[in-house]
């Protein structure tokens, strides 16, 4: 194929390169007749002459001066790679990191990016780029679809793809905890089961999107206390009494603090804790809370010796799985099912099954109690170092038949996660 800046000999001038020498040769003799004859034209005739050969010469000249190659009767036209180049597709610089230039007209590269994966300690934000973090605003309505709520953070009471995922797991755990719960009865065993309290039996999202949104702080959540008393998490009410009349104790084990039991205990007699007679499920006898600075520490946790005496702190796994032991050694009961929506309300065992419960609101982590409980629970499934996610760039992946609260995008690695980006303080 020649190419299109080859073009034929006959286009350089107008005529054959043979006429033109033979019409200079020609001219060249007159020229030469006439000079000898003394003759003014003959030395103009001689000019001609040049001006001709010139003429016949400069193409050849400049096809021998350039790179481009052509076949035997064709030269190179600069003009017409010139246009050649004009009509092909311009390339832009490559705006993807790929490596790659594109054509101006080609805009796939700028399809937002949908699949994520992001450690839950937040860490992945140190070595990202920005398109490999999940953006804000994408992570709020992921999360908003899975609750059905409003662009105000209240979430729809009656139906939501985390209403039916809640709702199955609660009923799949209560139907096997409460046969448990009989078997061992029958055994002669005294079984219990304990429950966390915000998100496993009592129902934060409004408080956390609505009223905070998700910028957690004390003082919110004590106003939110004092002003309100949320809703039972869906499908706990079912599950709870259900064990309850299989022959297990309720037995409550939260975070919050000493000085926020009463109105707890009442707050889940009001969501509808009770049993067949009214009588509340959740008791004071059976509720513990953490301690305050200005408590004692409970002696059970003094004689397990795992918190830090000199500040007088544990961490959330010692002070629940300390707990729990203590219920198991110390009160005779054997837990039969653990219920939480956080992994460190889980980790550290103390329960013959553990139930995790959907939250993409908020992630709670906590050290564990020691590297082997750490083994064990890892493998386990409990506190997966990272996750992948793949969302939607409006948020409708929270939406989609059949998804989980795993597949959801947990706003504090998030936050988390672009706060490393920016070494952002908390």
């Amino acid at each position: 194929m020649i190419p299109d800046y080859c073009v034929p000999d006959l286009a350089k001038t107008g005529m054959s390169t043979g006429l033109l020498a033979a019409l200079a040769l020609g001219m060249l003799m007159l020229g030469a007749f006439l000079i000898i004859r003394k003759k003014r034209a003959g030395v103009a005739m001689m000019l001609l002459v040049a001006v001709v050969g010139a003429m016949a010469y400069a193409p050849v000249q400049s096809y021998a001066s350039t790179a481009k190659k052509c076949p035997q009767g064709y030269h190179y036209d600069a003009a017409k790679e010139k246009k050649a180049d004009a009509d092909k597709p311009q390339q832009q610089p490559d705006a993807s990191n790929t490596g790659i230039s594109r054509p101006v007209t080609d805009e796939s590269w700028m399809t937002p990016k949908t699949t994520f994966t992001m450690k839950a300690d937040g860490t992945t934000g140190d070595i990202a780029s920005g398109e490999d973090i999940i953006n804000w605003d994408v992570a709020k309505k992921t999360l908003r679809a899975y609750m059905n709520a409003s662009k105000d953070g209240i979430a729809d009471k009656n139906d939501s793809p985390y209403i039916r995922d809640v709702t199955a797991i609660a009923s799949a755990a209560g139907d096997e905890v409460a046969k448990m719960c009989s078997a061992a009865k029958t055994a002669g065993k005294k079984p219990a089961a304990v429950f966390d309290s915000d998100d496993t039996t009592l129902w934060t999202y409004d408080m956390e999107d609505g009223a905070m949104n998700f910028a957690f702080t004390p003082t919110k959540q004590q106003a939110w206390f004092d002003a309100h008393e949320m809703p039972a998490t869906p499908g706990m009410v079912d599950a709870v009494k259900k064990i309850h009349d299989a022959g297990c104790q309720i037995i409550g084990l939260t975070g919050r603090n000493s000085k926020q039991q009463s109105y707890t205990v009442a707050n889940l007699e009001h969501a509808g804790y009770v049993d067949a007679d009214g009588k509340p499920l959740f008791t004071n006898e059976y509720f513990f809370t953490k301690f305050t600075k200005d408590d004692p520490m409970p002696e059970y946790l003094v004689n397990q010796g795992r918190c830090d005496m000199e500040k007088k702190k544990c961490t959330t796994v010692q002070f629940k799985a300390g707990t729990r032991q203590h219920i198991q050694e110390d009160l005779g009961y054997t837990i039969i099912g653990n219920f939480g929506d956080q992994w460190s309300d889980l980790q550290g065992g103390q329960a013959e099954k553990w139930v995790k419960l959907p939250n993409a609101t908020y992630y709670l982590p906590s050290p564990n109690l020691d590297a082997d409980w750490e083994a064990r629970d890892k493998a386990a499934g409990m506190a997966p170092a990272e996750s992948t996610y793949v969302v939607a760039s409006d948020g409708s992946s929270g939406a989609r038949p059949g998804v989980k609260d795993s597949d959801i995008p947990n706003m504090d690695i998030v936050k988390s996660t672009l706060r490393h980006y920016y070494s952002a303080h908390k």
